[in-house]
């Protein structure tokens, strides 16, 4: 099946709408897994207790969702309505990255084209607010990334209904930008529609109004077909291993040296905070092998301020008070190699106690 992609290269989920496609990445956990009946089991740590759980079902279904399914549609054309029979790949989970996202992409049987959703749920204020990019229908491979159509929708989730009534909304004007040019002038032309969504991950377009060309005016998934890929678990909250074999994390284990021992981990979805005890020479020659094979670093080793410098236990202690774990006495600081996005690993290494304290953040 083609696959309209796209590349999230900030945490603002309007840029979405003007970036290129790129490859969408699937993270979270086995379908396997108990069902996640709290914000704090999907992911979200720091939510107060008063933020409300009329959500979670959504999340679940959208979770359950995940996969291949065989799905029949009706579309607006110039004529009659056609009917159609295609799939709808489901990717995303609510752990992974920034803000959680799912990827719903929609291809006719014997078409070349893909319609591209990309469901975002953001924390506001007590409950998440949710955005829809719509993207195509459009060849999957085209070059021509500026004439695909874009569809921006603001939704509503109604628990009762288990439904988001989306209502289309015009972009915002980023600093720097003309104004992105729209069909949709006045709300007498303006696109909305419903999905709904079950427990058991079925997912029906309804309700549809004014929706362009080739869009649908219907669908509801009928089949799954394929379930989704076996992912790695994304480890939320405070945990501790003896060995870097028992971490199935791969946003972390690289960034701990294979000979570490004692791990504390404390995890959130920007970033994470570990403890570990090493041998010196050992993590000395792990910092090296890190710069080593990483020739996409932003910047160079040489450049990194503080790199190879002692660093007061009052600055480590503020740095790692939410970890709850005492302040190294005499460490010094190292870094990992940085990428553009702002992603860097900040090390602390007191070779007295033989301890690492290291902070990595995601973006």
């Amino acid at each position: 099946m083609a696959t309209l992609h796209i590349r999230v290269l900030s945490s603002s989920i309007w840029l979405l709408l003007f970036l290129p496609f790129a490859t969408a990445q699937d993270s979270g956990q086995d379908n396997s897994a108990q069902p996640m009946r709290t914000w704090q089991a999907l992911g979200f740590q720091q939510l107060s207790k008063d933020f409300s759980n009329d959500q979670i079902p959504l999340f679940q279904g959208l979770n359950a969702a995940r996969g291949t399914w065989s799905m029949k549609a009706e579309v607006r054309t110039e004529q009659d309505p056609k009917q159609l029979k295609g799939t709808l790949l489901v990717q995303g989970h609510p752990q992974a990255g920034m803000i959680p996202m799912w990827y719903l992409n929609w291809q006719a049987d014997r078409s070349e084209k893909v319609t591209s959703y990309v469901l975002m749920a953001g924390p506001d204020k007590n409950r998440f607010k949710l955005s829809l990019v719509r993207i195509g229908p459009a060849l999957g491979k085209t070059k021509d990334k500026a004439s695909i159509p874009r569809a921006l929708f603001e939704g509503k989730w109604n628990q009762e209904q288990s439904t988001i009534s989306w209502v289309e909304r015009a972009p915002p004007t980023l600093a720097g930008t003309e104004p992105v040019q729209r069909d949709v002038v006045s709300e007498q032309r303006e696109e909305s529609f419903e999905m709904a969504i079950t427990a058991n991950g079925r997912i029906t377009f309804l309700n549809a109004k004014n929706p362009p060309n080739e869009v649908f005016v219907r669908a509801e998934t009928v089949e799954k077909t394929e379930e989704a890929p076996k992912e790695p678990t994304l480890l939320a909250g405070k945990h501790s291993f003896k060995t870097l074999s028992e971490i199935d994390d791969p946003r972390i284990e690289p960034w701990i040296p294979k000979q570490a021992t004692e791990i504390s981990l404390v995890c959130n979805r920007g970033g994470h905070l570990a403890r570990y005890k090493i041998q010196e020479l050992q993590f000395l020659k792990f910092v090296d092998s890190l710069w080593g094979k990483s020739d996409a670093s932003a910047h160079k080793r040489s450049e990194m301020s503080g790199e190879g410098e002692p660093v007061s236990s009052d600055e480590v202690a503020r740095r790692f008070k939410r970890a709850g774990w005492a302040p190294l006495e005499n460490a010094t600081t190292y870094y990992g190699p940085s990428q553009s996005n702002g992603a860097i690993t900040t090390y602390y290494f007191d070779r007295d106690a033989g301890v690492v304290y290291h902070d990595r953040g995601y973006w």
